[in-house]
């Protein structure tokens, strides 16, 4: 996926080895190891605190494997949310961490992602999996302000309905 986008191949890897890297982190832990390693945490990430994963995730990239690139970095911070203004390869691993799921039962908006992919439609994948959530968001513990921010722009900058 990253050849397809223009994304900078060696660096694509590097986030996908790194993205879950907290995973190894037990869910009821992963807060106060975010708030020793001083981890800037939002109040959404309080209310349901596996989503800090990601934001985890990025520190313990900087601080065990010695990963400096801040391209890479960014990537691994916003995975489960995207976030405005996101780049290339934070748009790339978004979808394929997505898509990359082996979900229970069905879910259509995986292969509705991979049909936006096939016409070399990035932002299309990104929306159907956000507008998959923002139709959920009332069942929601929380919708992360990052999530909520790169729909609204992506809404606007493109030719997706909502």
């Amino acid at each position: 996926m990253a050849q397809l986008f223009g994304v900078n191949e060696a660096f694509a890897l590097q986030a996908a080895l790194l993205h879950d890297v907290s995973n190894v982190v037990p869910k009821d832990r992963m807060m106060s190891i975010a708030e020793a390693q001083s981890i800037d945490i939002i109040d959404e990430e309080l209310r349901f605190p596996r989503i800090v994963h990601q934001k985890l995730s990025k520190d313990m990239a900087m601080e065990i494997f010695g990963c400096t690139n801040m391209a890479i970095l960014n990537a691994i911070e916003c995975h489960t949310t995207l976030k405005a203004g996101a780049s290339p390869l934070d748009k790339v691993l978004f979808v394929a961490d997505k898509i990359s799921w082996e979900l229970p039962g069905e879910h259509p908006y995986q292969e509705m992602m991979r049909q936006r992919l096939e016409v070399f439609d990035l932002d299309g994948a990104i929306l159907v999996y956000l507008n998959h959530v923002w139709g959920q968001r009332d069942k929601l513990k929380v919708m992360h302000p990052w999530l909520i921010e790169a729909r609204q722009e992506l809404l606007a900058s493109s030719k997706h309905l909502a």
